[in-house]
């Protein structure tokens, strides 16, 4: 399991998806978006430049470069919308299980309908590093059980490539790597990220009432489901063994113990039916009660 982040606006109420953990934020390419939106917001000189004739209408996307004109030619620039945009304002890299002044940030932004700028801002800066190769989305993604350290040097699987979708302005984002090392999702399961399918099992697990935390695993356990419902999800006391030299162990019909089984048979049901995941060890998917 881990926890998932997203940038965050809390002024503006505006945020950019990303899905990642704070190690994938830290060693790919997204993080890139926030020197552009921070940047003091002077937007000369920072755009691609070109002349037109003078009287010769503006192209849709271009603004005029006050500083830099030719005899009979007008320069022009990109023009940019998120360039400086967050400049002064409070940003935060918001976690989806963040506690204390930020708790149920991640989710919230959904739930109240804040601004996601992912597309258009992934779209703009892409154009501004007009290099294909550097553009958020588009180079290889390294995961953290994709790295290897040896003597020092940090080795990262060369294979590991990331499909064109429908985020991150049709290129793939951060959470879009595919379902197994070097290959795309498998047929029997829906969904062809991880993210996906853990929004998928989240919301039909809130939609049954149950109230749990969802990920994956990672290294050897990376294609894992994992669920941790919590200590004693049932909320029932524990009937306790007495007079055995293991009085830890509950007794036979513990309420608790009955009902716990049944919450992690009804979230395994659950979590199959719509990620459609099979086989050995329910599909791969790990069941947890612990805080």
């Amino acid at each position: 399991m881990g926890q998932y982040f997203r940038i965050v606006n809390l002024d503006k109420r505006e945020y950019v998806e990303g899905g990642s953990k704070l190690w994938e934020w830290c060693a790919n390419n997204e993080a890139r978006l926030f020197p552009y939106l921070l940047a003091t917001p002077n937007k000369d000189g920072t755009g691609e430049l070109t002349y037109i004739d003078v009287g010769e209408k503006i192209p849709a996307g271009w603004r005029k470069f006050e500083h830099q004109d030719l005899e009979g030619k007008t320069c022009i620039e990109t023009d940019t919308k998120y360039l400086g945009r967050w400049c002064g304002d409070r940003v935060v890299l918001a976690g989806d299980y963040a506690e204390g002044e930020h708790e149920g940030l991640y989710k919230r932004v959904e739930k109240e309908g804040w601004t996601d700028i992912t597309k258009e801002l992934v779209g703009e800066f892409n154009r501004f590093i007009g290099i294909e190769k550097l553009n958020v989305g588009k180079t290889d993604y390294i995961r953290p059980d994709m790295v290897a350290v040896s003597g020092g040097a940090i080795y990262t699987d060369p294979k590991i490539e990331t499909p064109q979708t429908e985020n991150l302005s049709k290129s793939p984002g951060p959470s879009e790597q595919k379902s197994g090392p070097g290959e795309i999702a498998e047929g029997w399961r829906k969904h062809r990220t991880h993210r996906e399918e853990t929004q998928a099992v989240k919301k039909a697990l809130e939609k049954a009432g149950i109230k749990a935390k969802v990920g994956h695993d990672t290294g050897t356990a990376w294609g894992w489901l994992v669920v941790n419902l919590g200590s004693n999800p049932s909320g029932l006391e524990h009937r306790k063994m007495e007079g055995t030299p293991t009085p830890w162990l509950c007794a036979g019909g513990c309420p608790a113990c009955e009902r716990n089984h049944e919450l992690e048979n009804e979230v395994t049901r659950i979590a199959r039916e719509v990620t459609g995941r099979r086989g050995d060890y329910g599909g791969e998917i790990q069941v947890l009660m612990q805080d």
